[in-house]
Order: structure tokens, then C-alpha cells, then sequence
């Protein structure tokens, strides 16, 4: 019975330190990982887990060019955030953001569309779970 008893208070006390040290993360975007679209968005749709501040965001073009948004950092914690888009041309584009949540940890990670006319629209992988298997660095 003691054995029994020190497996479940083990189990309870790893359970709940995971959950502890869960980050916030991305819960989806508008557009998705890997969308094609055949018009070009106005803007880029964040939406997180929980509360956290978008530290930065930028965007740039298939050949590493930069895209101008209207971002500016967040001082108060939401868990939605848009950011305007300048008229973009046919090409593809990476998304790059830093959030820090409650936990003070950085989270930073990224992903694309591609914006084509001529080309079967797709939505892309919209959810967390989904783009899981994406790059992404993450720092302390």
C-alpha cells in the first residue's frame, strides 16, 4: 500500500509541475502554416494559448526582402493579436515572432504562405498540433 501511495503522490507531483512549466504557444493564425492564397491577406492573425506579450514580429519576401508592417510591441498581454499588411505581390513569405507569456519564458517561431493567384487555394496548417513538426527555436 505504501508503494502504491508514493507512485500516485510521484505521478501527481510530475503532472502538475508539467502543467507548471507548459509555455504559451501559438494556437493558430489567419493565414496558416503553408496556406496558399489566391489573394493577398491585409493582415496577419495571431492567436495564442493564454495571455502574452508579441515582443516581435516581421515578415519578409521569398528572397529575404523585408515587409513593412505596423507592428509595434505589446506592453499589455492579450491573447489575439493582428498586424496590418502593406498590398503584397505574388511570392512567398515567412512570419517571424517572439512572445513572452506569464511564465517569463521567450517563446520565438515562425512560418509561411504563399500568396498565388493562379494556384489552388489551400488553408494550410491552421493549428498548434499541426505545426509542431515547423523550426522553431526557443530560448530562456
Amino acid at each position: 500500500m505504501k508503494k502504491i501511495s508514493m507512485v500516485l503522490v510521484s505521478s501527481a507531483l510530475w503532472l502538475g509541475a508539467s502543467v507548471l512549466f507548459a509555455h504559451t504557444d501559438l494556437a493558430n493564425s489567419n493565414p496558416g502554416d503553408g496556406a496558399v492564397l489566391n489573394e493577398a491577406p491585409h493582415m496577419i492573425e495571431l492567436n495564442f494559448t493564454g495571455n502574452v506579450r508579441l515582443l516581435r514580429f516581421s515578415m519578409s519576401g521569398g528572397d529575404d526582402q523585408a515587409v513593412t508592417t505596423d507592428f509595434s510591441p505589446s506592453a499589455a498581454e492579450q491573447s489575439h493579436f493582428s498586424v496590418a499588411l502593406p498590398p503584397l505581390e505574388q511570392d512567398s513569405y515567412s512570419v517571424k515572432w517572439a512572445i513572452m507569456g506569464g511564465d517569463g519564458h521567450l517563446v520565438e517561431k515562425s512560418f509561411g504562405f504563399t500568396v498565388d493567384p493562379a494556384a489552388e487555394q489551400r488553408a494550410g496548417a491552421v493549428t498548434h498540433s499541426e505545426t509542431e513538426a515547423a523550426p522553431a527555436a526557443h530560448s530562456h
